[in-house]
């Protein structure tokens, strides 16, 4: 397909919605800085509540087109279909929904979509191993096997991990790592300032976390943290940053009975939350690659990380010696202070740590990106 020069190439982003997250951010990173005069990106979502995102899409030109009942896949079919005649025609599909998106580039075929992208982004399926899940397995990767065009991951490890378990076998293969948007962790703060504006003590060494208030980032390891270093009378303080998850109620009331650590809901920019700390602490169980981690270390950042593939590939490897078993707490816990208590191991590790995050701009996320797009669609 040729398109002509007097139209943007269009492309739709199928995405559950667009609160705060790391697929969101990266999204958003893309819209705001692509050429939006040769790319039209509009956002399909699986909801109608107002997400964090919405408002700068739609004043960045954008659309955000709500799909409903993803959970009935007849009654989907039909408005996804009808939400392509009535907003397209597209160029693009891209879809962001892991095994879901087998249904969606089904669909895109069938309304004749001719570049159907399938962007997998976790390590392994979160969801419970039974009967009906296995099946659903089955039936949406041999879709993704038949109908995308495209497979792209976000690191060697996540893409080598979904050709496990889909016949990716003739398509276009395609690692495309995560670029932040470094301008924002370039500047100084005053750390006494920063922190006395969110209420943290301004004498005590900070360990943070950001990541979506759900069980498998795995926050219940830093409570766990905490304990034990209170215990042995270590004085660390632990700050949890996110925008919402299901377990977002059950923290805020283990988090208010403790004077050791701070949840914070909602902050729009990280940054300097990011460079008034100490160390980032990462326990996930599960990252497709962990760009929260390029983050902190722009931030200049040592991470003290989960020893997952896909973690690994976002970290320093002067960091790979400080990362540890999934919910190793004795080794995380002696991670974490054998960084704090070297002030000259934490400024190396802070210096690995600015130069390697040089290797994620978002600028050549969209480079990739835009070239994927251009070059499929010729």
């Amino acid at each position: 397909m040729t398109l002509s020069n007097q139209r943007p190439l269009r492309i739709l982003q199928v995405v559950g919605g667009m609160n705060r997250g790391g697929i969101e951010t990266w999204l958003i990173n893309v819209l705001r800085h692509i050429d939006r005069d040769r790319f039209q990106i509009d956002f399909l979502v699986h909801t109608t509540q107002p997400c964090a995102y919405d408002n700068e899409i739609r004043a960045l030109g954008s659309r955000i087109i709500p799909c409903l009942h993803s959970n009935q896949p007849w009654l989907y079919a039909r408005n996804f279909k009808q939400i392509l005649r009535d907003y397209g025609p597209y160029d693009v599909v891209h879809a962001q929904l892991y095994l879901f998106s087998g249904l969606v580039l089904y669909l895109a075929h069938q309304e004749k979509v001719c570049t159907r992208i399938a962007h997998m982004h976790p390590l392994t399926d979160l969801h419970e191993k039974r009967f009906l899940r296995a099946i659903y397995q089955k039936i949406m990767t041999r879709l993704l096997s038949k109908y995308a065009t495209h497979i792209i991951a976000p690191s060697k490890s996540s893409l080598k991990a979904f050709q496990a378990i889909c016949n990716c076998l003739g398509k276009h293969n395609e690692i495309l790592y995560n670029g932040i948007e470094l301008s924002q962790f370039d500047r100084e703060v005053d750390k006494r300032a920063v922190r006395q504006k969110f209420n943290l003590p301004v004498d005590q060494p900070i360990v943070i976390y950001v990541a979506r208030f759900t069980a498998h980032k795995n926050h219940a390891q830093i409570l766990r943290i905490a304990d034990r270093m209170s215990k042995n009378g270590v004085n660390v303080y632990f700050v949890m940053v996110g925008s919402h998850g299901e377990l977002l109620n059950t923290l805020k009331e283990k988090v208010a009975e403790r004077n050791d650590m701070a949840m914070m809901v909602g902050v729009e920019d990280i940054s300097e939350l990011l460079k008034t700390a100490d160390l980032f602490f990462l326990p996930s169980l599960e990252e497709g690659f962990g760009v929260v981690a390029i983050e902190a270390a722009a931030a200049g950042l040592p991470v003290v990380a989960t020893d997952l593939p896909t973690i690994r590939e976002a970290c320093s490897p002067s960091h790979h010696p400080f990362m540890f078993p999934p919910n190793n707490d004795e080794l995380a816990c002696k991670n974490i202070l054998s960084i704090l208590e070297n002030q000259e191991l934490r400024k190396q590790l802070s210096a690995d740590a600015r130069k390697w995050a040089n290797n994620f701009s978002i600028f050549s996320s969209i480079k990739q990106l835009a070239h994927l797009y251009e070059n499929c669609t010729q």
